[in-house]
């Protein structure tokens, strides 16, 4: 008979076994394109999606978010997916959007709605220009509603890019906001400068298995440079939030009193429901829910599934996963209690935070 540490171990080493055969499915781009179209891995996937997943429809998602927002939650909200390379599917993309923003004020979703996105689910990998316009359409009808919008962080293949394009837009639009990664060895400097620019940032750990070079792995002393991000947020002026379902981590923002000022954490609905509701911030610190809304490629891999866990991108990237073993995988990962260790491992955010963030399902 297992052991207790026993049975944790086979749990941990069971979480990254799924994690890692979800990750090598979402680098490859020809194995991502068939495994979107697979409906039997669909089906697979919806289960333990749902637990992440609000609904597939504004009317379906809006009596959830009413109910966040009368416990007092903020709600973010994103239609995820990302390195979208077809006009029509990213034409798609900003009509969600723009059709989400004509009922934001229709009492859905609170008063302080926030929205998010990937760069490249709006025309970053078409071309910077069509980037650029979406995502100053999309902010400029979000300042008309009183919504604002967080750009999120990709690949470190794309910070540049993605820096320079919310550096050239946020003069003129007040209420985006940008999101950067911890574990990169170059946020200490970016922050120099977006600190400059008075908008709003969101730290994340960094979902993505970037190359030790650039980059921090999970542990200790990424632990500590998020803490001292953090406090260096904390002491700009600008609005910032921390976005995490580490509750170590969690407790020492408290305990630096990150949350004594505008900081908000952001939590992704369905992980780690407890720690919000066991460990209250201060009554003026916001929490967003991330409200998932449609599982697009590979998104609710990376933000949920695989736990924050990295995805590779980079020299490092590890040969796909066959198909049948994500098969097996999904299985046993279905078969776990609802608030197993493998929907706790997920650590920043997808999502949205000070407040519980809800995603509009592709973290």
């Amino acid at each position: 008979m297992l052991t207790k540490s026993a049975e944790t171990i086979e749990a941990l080493a069971l979480d990254t076994m799924a994690a890692n055969g979800l990750r090598k499915l979402a680098a490859h781009p020809i194995i991502r394109e068939k495994f979107s179209a697979d409906q039997e891995l669909a089906t697979l996937l919806q289960a333990p999606a749902s637990r992440y997943v609000l609904g597939t429809t504004l009317a379906e998602i809006a009596p959830k978010t009413r109910e966040l927002d009368r416990k007092g939650y903020r709600i973010g909200l994103e239609y995820v997916g990302e390195e979208i390379a077809d006009l029509d599917q990213i034409s798609a993309v900003v009509d969600e959007y723009l059709q989400l923003l004509g009922h934001a004020n229709n009492g859905d979703f609170g008063a302080d709605l926030q929205i998010g996105f990937d760069l490249s689910n709006v025309g970053l990998l078409v071309s910077r220009d069509l980037a650029l316009s979406n995502t100053a359409r999309i902010s400029t009808e979000a300042a008309k509603q009183g919504v604002s919008v967080v750009i999120s962080m990709e690949r470190s293949a794309f910070t540049d890019q993605i820096l320079n394009l919310f550096s050239e837009l946020a003069p003129d639009h007040y209420n985006l906001g940008i999101t950067v990664q911890a574990q990169l060895n170059r946020t200490s400097h970016d922050l120099d400068m977006l600190l400059t620019l008075g908008r709003k940032i969101r730290l994340v750990k960094g979902v993505y298995n970037e190359h030790s070079s650039i980059s921090l792995r999970r542990g200790n002393e990424l632990d500590e440079r998020y803490l001292s991000f953090a406090k260096r947020l904390s002491e700009g002026q600008a609005t910032f939030a921390v976005a995490t379902h580490d509750a170590v981590l969690v407790q020492k923002l408290k305990d630096y009193g990150i949350f004594d000022g505008d900081g908000e954490l952001e939590s992704l609905h369905g992980c780690n429901p407890s720690l919000l509701r066991s460990e209250p911030l201060p009554a003026d610190a916001g929490s967003i829910v991330a409200v998932l809304r449609k599982v697009l490629k590979y998104d609710v891999v990376r933000d949920v599934a695989a736990g924050r866990t990295e995805i590779p991108s980079g020299p490092e990237v590890p040969p796909p996963v066959a198909p049948f073993e994500l098969r097996e995988l999904l299985l046993q990962a279905a078969r776990r209690p609802p608030f197993d260790a493998s929907h706790d491992v997920g650590d920043g955010v997808l999502g949205r935070h000070g407040q519980e963030h809800v995603h509009m399902v592709p973290r």
